[in-house]
């Protein structure tokens, strides 16, 4: 999947009856660095707050994205 911009990744909890949002992140790809393949949103950089304060979430939690850069 080519993707390009503003990107917003949103992540569920799908239960049987019932759909949680659990975090949410955002970044443009104009800020992606060209040899880096990857990039890490720590804790305090994922939506919402309440994550952060949430006893049952390891304060070490982070998101990784893996990427590949692709020129035209």
């Amino acid at each position: 999947m080519v993707v390009c911009g503003d990107i917003t990744i949103k992540l569920y909890d799908n239960r049987m009856f019932k759909t949680k949002k659990l975090a949410r992140i955002a970044f443009n790809t104009a800020f992606l660095q060209v040899n880096d393949n990857s990039f890490n949103f720590k804790i305090d950089e994922i939506d919402p707050d309440s994550l952060q304060n949430d006893e049952k979430i390891n304060k070490d939690f982070e998101i990784t994205v893996n990427h590949s850069s692709i020129y035209i």
